[in-house]
């Protein structure tokens, strides 16, 4: 009981601590702090803090306060949903946006190699620039060699992400796509939302186990954002008409980061 008292005081705590709408392109650190109570053998309720912190100066950049539910169908399969609160912290202004979530992973083994695929949508409150709403498809490998100190388990995650539903952007239109009516009238523009795949992120690290209940991961991530080419008038990163802009700049970093996760059984 003492246990899941701390649990709810630190949710109080780290949810009201706290100016554009990507992160800067600066190399980051990311500091992580979790706490995931075992409800019993197959939920799982987790709370988490991330803090961003730009290298050169070094300042803080973003910070996000997430509460998660987990649940075990079996060995395989996991479904689960979120809710998040993030800042970004910009030279001017800072954004506050709420996103909620819902999420389907499944594991499977080979060996010492574990595989685990998930499926996350995601519904921001307000939308962003780029996105209102985001699918993200997650591949995570894990090494368990077994005999390793504090049983290091390296790990490499890839990550692509799909946007839906951000402000539209006024695409002008190639001579060869521009369509003249009977009256003579022609449209020279599309505006319309930027959906597609646009993101890609890379991950390498390793956890360890420092005891029964504590976990520490390090961890090099490197972000891209893209066009696929598949739909000319849906891009990212696009010239306004005049060629003086760039309209939805691609937002690409690098970081290293380390995560500290506390888990508790309260059963």
């Amino acid at each position: 009981m003492k246990r899941l008292i701390l649990f709810f005081f630190f949710l109080i705590l780290i949810s009201t601590s706290g100016y554009s709408q990507d992160l800067s392109e600066d190399f980051k650190n990311w500091y992580i702090l979790g706490v995931n109570a075992r409800i019993n053998s197959k939920s799982t309720l987790k709370l988490s803090r991330l803090n961003s912190y730009d290298v050169r100066p070094y300042r803080q950049g973003f910070n996000q306060t997430s509460l998660g539910f987990a649940r075990r169908a079996n060995k395989k399969w996991e479904w689960g949903t979120g809710y998040a609160f993030s800042t970004i912290i910009g030279t001017a202004r800072k954004t506050n946006y709420h996103r909620i979530s819902g999420f389907v992973s499944h594991r499977s083994r080979y060996g010492k190699l574990r595989m685990k695929n998930t499926i996350q949508a995601e519904k921001y409150f307000p939308r962003l620039q780029k996105f209102g709403a985001r699918l993200v498809f997650t591949n995570k490998w894990t090494f368990h060699p077994g005999n390793w100190p504090l049983k290091m388990t390296p790990y490499i995650r890839n990550q692509l992400y799909y946007y839906q539903g951000g402000d539209p952007i006024t695409y002008w239109l190639d001579e060869d796509d521009i369509e003249i009516s009977e009256e003579g009238e022609s449209e020279e523009f599309i505006r319309q939302a930027p959906n597609g795949l646009h993101r890609y992120r890379f991950t390498l690290g390793v956890r360890s186990k420092l005891s029964k209940e504590l976990a520490l991961s390090l961890f090099f991530m490197r972000q891209v954002e893209f066009n696929t080419g598949w739909a000319p008038y849906r891009e990212l990163n696009v010239y306004n008409q005049s060629m003086t802009r760039i309209k939805r700049p691609f937002n690409n970093y690098s970081l290293i980061g380390i995560s500290l996760n506390y888990t508790f059984k309260t059963y």
